[in-house]
């Protein structure tokens, strides 16, 4: 089951901040601030489903872990938390080139 497109959602402590950041190193991707319900200011990042791009998104988010307060990845009604994953779990959700890894965690949750 391929999907053409991916939201990684990032729930920053500082919004500007990120959002210029990931507007300066990854200029491909669409980038979409908001509000939450909860009052938080979130940034959605909408991708293709590409690996290279997801890993470039996995890559910042690492690099910037301290300062988020949630990160998740969503596909459909579906999403993988990855404020608890570690740096390792993380990159080996695209370490093979593919998304088979995210697809697989995918299917086993139910619509949250």
């Amino acid at each position: 089951m391929e999907h053409k497109q991916i939201v990684i959602e990032f729930h920053p402590i500082d919004l500007d901040d990120m959002r210029s950041s990931l507007k300066k190193e990854i200029p491909e991707v669409e980038i979409i601030s908001s509000n939450g319900f909860s009052g938080d200011e979130i940034i959605n990042v909408l991708l293709y489903a590409s690996p290279f791009l997801i890993s470039k998104v996995l890559n910042f988010y690492i690099k910037n872990k301290k300062n988020t307060r949630v990160a998740k990845i969503k596909i459909d009604k579906k999403s993988i938390e990855l404020s608890g994953m570690s740096t390792k779990e993380i990159r080996d959700l695209t370490d093979n080139g593919d998304l088979k890894k995210i697809y697989k965690i995918i299917n086993k949750k139910k619509n949250d």
